[in-house]
């Protein structure tokens, strides 16, 4: 499996494929709305992981003012191929003179993702 940062141009022919995705992860979580006009003017960048079979996962990453990349959704499947290409993202960032990324989103990717640590929870209570 291969991830691929989307460029501008080629945004329209890969949202079909991952907007489901990146929907549903939004939706999941349940803390943000699902924003693609960030994706189609540039706030957010687009990344694409695949194969020869097809897009299988997505997701979209923000820089905010003080240097954290965020990633904001990411969805799809074979999560398993998908998770150590992360990296690139890291890579990609820390060349940008990025200081940290930040992952809000399910307990779940802490298992996962074990190099990242807990910095904050969020809690709840419904009125």
């Amino acid at each position: 499996m291969y991830l691929g940062l989307v460029r501008p141009e080629e945004i329209p022919v890969v949202w079909p494929h991952v907007r489901f995705k990146l929907q549903r992860a939004i939706e999941r979580v349940g803390l943000d709305r699902f924003d693609e006009e960030a994706v189609f003017d540039g706030r957010h960048l687009l990344w694409a992981a695949y194969d020869l079979e097809g897009v299988h996962a997505a997701c979209t990453t923000a820089l905010d003012v003080d240097g954290i990349c965020t990633i904001v959704a990411c969805g799809g499947k074979k999560m398993k191929q998908f998770l150590p290409l992360l990296s690139h993202i890291e890579f990609y960032y820390r060349n940008q003179g990025c200081k940290a990324m930040r992952i809000i989103g399910r307990r779940g990717w802490s298992r996962v993702l074990p190099d990242y640590k807990f910095k904050a929870i969020i809690i709840e209570r419904p009125l």
